[in-house]
């Protein structure tokens, strides 16, 4: 019977640190995010439409190999336009850090995001300018633009909605007060969840827009607006 209490004993005396220890973290996690509650971080979102550039650089042949590689979509006829939106986002965040309960805290003061292109409109080489097939060729281009700002507006709905449960489910980072990783290396974990969440929900408004673009480059659309300029031919 003493050989029993014995080992009863001794298992409680191995099994309790853990659970201390386990108690004792749940504690500083339910602390840190008190603190985070207490201190709710600044959430901004910025946009940018970035300044339209015009190249009239490329030949047709180089347009329909840009084309081929932006979109799904075989181009089998000659191409007098193109419009590169290069749609990208940024995150940034400022972390503070206190001490818990013998644990270190690290908790977002401001997460920043920031969603725009870089609109670049290609003009085949051999269009003049003034001609109708240029003309056309400049209007729908510019219906491309208008889907961008579009669909970026929408995007931007969605971001202020989505981001701060984005940020609120990330939450906080807690380490013991010994450990290796350095206020840097935390604050570095906390901003690339942001960036990974951030960057599915990005990637969604990219398969958006990019279908919404290629409603307009159908080949029957090519074909009327060639019909257009005949007197160009």
């Amino acid at each position: 019977m003493k050989k029993l209490l014995l080992m009863f004993t001794l298992i409680i005396g191995l099994v309790l640190p853990a659970e201390v220890n386990a108690a004792s973290l749940r504690f500083a996690k339910d602390m840190c995010k008190k603190e985070m509650l207490n201190n709710p971080p600044q959430i901004e979102i910025k946009y940018n439409y970035g300044e339209l550039k015009m190249n009239h650089e490329k030949t047709a042949e180089q347009l329909v190999a840009m084309m081929d590689e932006m979109y799904p979509l075989k181009v089998t006829h000659k191409l007098n336009g193109l419009t590169s939106l290069a749609p990208y986002t940024i995150v940034e965040s400022n972390i503070a850090g206190t001490g818990v309960s013998g644990y270190r805290c690290y908790y977002p003061q401001k997460v920043s995001v920031i969603i725009g292109y870089e609109p670049t409109v290609y003009i085949s080489n051999d269009l003049k300018k003034d001609t109708c097939r240029y003309n056309v060729t400049m209007r729908h281009e510019q219906t491309h633009l208008d889907i961008g700002y579009l669909s970026l507006n929408q995007f931007l709905q969605t971001v202020k909605e989505e981001f701060p449960k984005i940020v609120d489910k990330v939450g906080v980072k807690v380490l013991p007060a010994s450990s290796k990783i350095t206020a840097d290396e935390a604050s570095t974990e906390l901003n690339d969840k942001y960036r990974q969440r951030m960057g599915k929900l990005f990637d969604l408004f990219v398969k958006y827009m990019t279908n919404q673009q290629m409603k307009i480059d159908s080949v029957a659309g090519y074909e009327f607006e060639s019909s257009l300029c005949k007197s160009d031919s």
